[in-house]
């Protein structure tokens, strides 16, 4: 049933957004009663969040492998953003994630150590891949947390200018 909440919801949540799917619409599509959606889920935040990491673990896979690939750094980190931003791009729900009003509404509605716990994985395996480089290269020894503020910023950036 839980797996039948996430690929309904992920579907809706493409189509609709965060703000305009409903738990009612979801419990429909899964032929479940709402009340049975509690028991897996405390909110749709909590069902969108699940479903953004899932999508979300392209991160994790792309760093694997750039990092046990023989390219150098700068192409590194190149096609690191140029994929990241493809991937993103391509999807439905990673962009919905970034429309305005929805990162706001999951820090009203989830836990805020599920958020933190997010960030802080998100940021340990940035720095992880930063001072791979950072050794495997002359790459600037700067401090990785300064070069993933700055990747998220263009990140950021390319997704307000969509």
């Amino acid at each position: 049933m839980r797996r039948k909440l996430l690929e309904k919801g992920r579907q809706l949540f493409e189509i609709y957004g965060l703000k305009k799917t409903t738990v009612d619409e979801i419990t429909q599509a899964t032929g479940i009663a709402k009340g049975s959606f509690y028991n897996f889920f405390q909110s749709k935040e909590e069902l969108f969040f699940e479903i953004f990491e899932e999508e979300e673990r392209f991160r994790e896979q792309m760093f694997v492998d750039m990092m046990s690939s023989a390219i150098d750094a700068e192409t590194a980190v190149r096609e690191t953003l140029k994929k990241s931003l493809r991937i993103v791009a391509d999807s439905k729900l990673l962009r919905k994630m970034y429309e305005p009003g929805v990162y706001e509404q999951l820090l009203r509605k989830l836990p805020p150590e599920r958020l933190n716990r997010h960030q802080e994985n998100d940021l340990q395996a940035g720095i992880e891949f930063v001072r791979h480089f950072q050794e495997k290269s002359n790459l600037k020894q700067s401090d990785p947390e300064i070069i993933i503020a700055f990747f998220r910023a263009i990140f950021m950036i390319s997704q307000n200018s969509q």
